[in-house]
């Protein structure tokens, strides 16, 4: 597909279900209109204005916008700072939707 293709896709009012999600890109780099062609883009937030977000949003792909990752095994939430970190974006409302690979790895106690 092209990039004249990208501006011809159709606007989408909600990307498809998570479990038929079939393409992803990892992208680090600036903003490019071709990002709408996969069903999930991971974005690295200070590169990519809020408004080009809206508008892959707007287009049916899913934006992720940070990974967070800790490695620790231990019970203490002391050693998991990005834990930490998306707790506080969740309650100041930063933080629309968390993803989890799999529902025993956000965290684990006892």
């Amino acid at each position: 597909m092209s990039e004249k293709d990208v501006l011809r896709k159709p606007v989408i009012s909600r990307p498809v279900p998570w479990d038929e999600v079939s393409s992803f890109v990892c992208y680090y780099g600036d903003f490019k209109e071709e990002m709408a062609l996969f069903d999930v883009a991971i974005l690295e937030p200070s590169k990519i204005p809020p408004d080009k977000i809206t508008w892959l949003r707007s287009h049916g792909t899913y934006t992720i916008a940070y990974i967070y990752q800790d490695i620790a095994s231990d019970i203490s939430f002391e050693k998991r700072n990005d834990l930490m970190k998306l707790v506080d974006e969740v309650n100041s409302g930063k933080v629309e939707r968390v993803v989890v690979s799999y529902k025993d790895r956000l965290s684990r106690v006892g």
